[in-house]
């Protein structure tokens, strides 16, 4: 203990934070609650910055420990900085893994719920699908704000206005990935010499595709030998990225035999 008192408030969160690294992995839980025990005792709330708040709030939520009074000190330091105006320097998923950690240490203070969704909506309000986000980074935000939704939910803390514009965020995000698809569309081609259609990629959205297969096309999702022309194949070639055919095996899944 007398270690932990010389670190700083964000050599404290980080700590924690290996702990929690370190039960997921399945380290003995004992030892494990023991030390988060000695880092509560000796952390100080209005000492760390919001990152580290994040960080240390939602390594106690993944380690299941924490006391209501440490509790409410974190709710109300969080509080106190998103309304200074510092959220605007938390990576979102920082947001997301605040709501998470509120929720699951059940946290009652419905202000710092209300707090988190109010930096959610800031960041709704500069959200820019256009401004060169990567699909990751689009997959990142509508999480946060569904994490944000799911979290105030259950105290009651969830506000209206929140629902009606992270539904249209979300919106929003889903309309740009299906526009980032990797794939092309193609309806089926002209009739070969036999009169038949070759596949083709009839609609396409942002997890999903549907594909038109012919008689003589095979689902080759089991790894054996196809008899005919594989399906896969076709894939690989409408494709915008042709190393990520093998990604692309889980769409053929379930489709069956028949045309």
């Amino acid at each position: 203990q007398e270690i932990l008192l010389q670190l700083s408030g964000a050599e404290l969160s980080q700590v924690a934070w290996r702990l929690a690294k370190l039960s997921r992995q399945g380290a003995g839980w004992k030892n494990l609650a023991r030390a988060a025990r000695l880092i509560m005792a000796a952390v100080q709330p209005e000492s760390l910055q919001l990152q580290d708040l994040s960080t240390l709030i939602w390594s106690l939520a993944s380690l299941a420990s924490a006391d209501q009074a440490l509790l409410e000190a974190l709710g109300d330091e969080i509080c106190t900085k998103l309304h200074a105006g510092e959220g605007a320097l938390l990576q979102q998923r920082h947001l997301g893994n605040i709501a998470w950690a509120f929720a699951t240490l059940e946290v009652l203070n419905a202000g710092a719920y209300r707090a988190v969704q109010r930096e959610a909506l800031r960041r709704i309000a500069a959200f820019e699908p256009a401004a060169g986000m990567s699909k990751s980074s689009l997959s990142e935000f509508a999480s946060v704000l569904l994490d944000v939704a799911w979290a105030s939910h259950f105290p009651g803390a969830l506000v209206y206005s929140y629902v009606v514009e992270a539904r249209l965020a979300l919106k929003r995000i889903g309309r740009c990935m299906d526009d980032r698809s990797d794939f092309k569309t193609c309806g089926p081609g002209p009739c070969d010499h036999d009169g038949e259609h070759p596949p083709g990629i009839t609609a396409q959205f942002g997890d999903r595709i549907v594909v038109f297969k012919p008689p003589g096309w095979q689902v080759d999702d089991d790894g054996g030998a196809v008899e005919g022309q594989a399906l896969t194949e076709f894939l690989r070639g409408a494709c915008a990225e042709p190393a990520a055919g093998d990604r692309r095996r889980a769409a053929l899944q379930g489709l069956s035999a028949s045309t």
